[in-house]
């Protein structure tokens, strides 16, 4: 994927930024880069625009963090970032994890602008180096993304780059995306859905209303009971579960979503249940076609028939056959139960009461 070509700034140096990267921070730096410049006033650009360092860092690490722990992602054998998030626990600690990123990621992110002048240059003179060369060419015909204050406490955007991503924003998001995507799936091979864990405007979204009209209809019929539990689910009262955690799965299709108690939803949280209770989501997914058999009969659109069929690659015609539809889901949960588990998922998980009103009466 291209930036877009320019006559004011040298696009092909802002190109080479995440060349041969073997960690997080230049993408979680840039990111941060990213949301500061959209948020900047045209009128404000003239002459540069001053960025507290301590404000980009501290931004790095909130985008860092649910990736880490919330959605279990790796970053890399070389990468230190969730080493920075455990010393966040003690402030002394954490701070200073975040002056050594403040005093070394901004200055190796401009490195392609100062290509010839690092060569053969040892690493540790290369911040000073490229600190100085920022600040001398800033105002040149082919001038740097930013300036580094030589304290270390600011960096300056120049006016031109600001114009430039601003007027190509979603171009240039796009495109970083794309860089930060390809890096993360490097390493995270067995991890779905990892464009909507990475992209900070791509909020969980909602259950969609068709879903719980499903589940909604079926337990105003039948007697559906809490797999977790065994408890006589009543219409109004219970939790729709991600079977697989969303946090793995970051979707909300219908084939793994099962009512719960509300208590065994929230207890579970982002674990994955123990094995011995998959027999029981089976036959709770059988029940819920089943009941709405019309839906997979007819040959409308239907979004509750679209995602079985989509998500488990069954024929509409074959889906209400029952060997073919457990089958079918039990070999997709179990794979994605397995994927699951090597990212770092708990397991084992089972509802027990006793635990769970202690844990609430705190």
């Amino acid at each position: 994927m291209l930036l877009p070509a320019s006559a004011t700034v040298d696009v092909s140096k802002l190109s080479r930024i995440f060349s041969n990267v073997t960690n997080s921070y230049k993408f979680l730096f840039f990111q941060a880069l990213l949301h500061t410049i959209k948020s900047i006033s045209p009128n404000m650009a003239g002459s540069g625009v001053k960025i507290d360092l301590l404000s980009l860092v501290s931004s790095m690490i909130d985008t860092a963090r649910p990736l880490l722990e919330e959605y279990r992602l790796s970053f890399g054998v070389q990468d230190r970032m969730s080493d920075i998030l455990k010393s966040m626990i003690d402030e002394k600690a954490g701070n200073r994890e975040m002056e050594k990123l403040k005093r070394y990621v901004p200055f190796r992110l401009l490195a392609p602008f100062f290509e010839d002048a690092l060569c053969g240059v040892v690493d540790h003179q290369k911040n000073a180096l490229i600190s100085r060369h920022s600040n001398e060419s800033f105002w040149s015909p082919n001038p740097p993304l930013y300036r580094v204050d030589p304290g270390n406490g600011f960096l300056v955007l120049h006016p031109v780059w600001v114009r430039y991503i601003q007027e190509n924003f979603p171009i240039v998001k796009d495109w970083f995306q794309f860089q930060w995507l390809s890096y993360l799936q490097d390493r995270n091979l067995a991890v779905p859905n990892l464009k909507h864990k990475i992209d900070p405007d791509e909020a969980r979204k909602s259950i969609p209303k068709p879903y719980k009209e499903y589940w909604n209809d079926l337990l105003r019929d039948r007697d559906v009971r809490c797999l977790y539990t065994g408890s006589l689910l009543k219409p109004g009262n219970y939790a729709l579960d991600h079977y697989i955690p969303y946090s793995y799965v970051a979707h909300n299709e219908l084939w793994n979503l099962v009512p719960s108690r509300m208590e065994a939803n929230s207890s579970k949280n982002d674990r994955l249940a123990a094995e011995d209770s998959i027999r029981s989501f089976l036959d709770t997914q059988y029940l819920g076609i089943c009941f709405h058999k019309r839906v997979f009969q007819q040959e409308t659109f239907s979004k509750v028939a679209e995602s079985y069929m989509t998500g488990l690659k069954i024929e509409r015609r074959r889906i209400l056959e029952k060997s073919v539809f457990q089958e079918r889901l039990r070999e997709v949960i179990l794979n994605l139960r397995d994927c699951a588990k090597l990212t770092g998922f708990p397991d084992g998980w089972s509802y027990r009461e006793d635990e769970d009103r202690t844990a609430r009466s705190h």
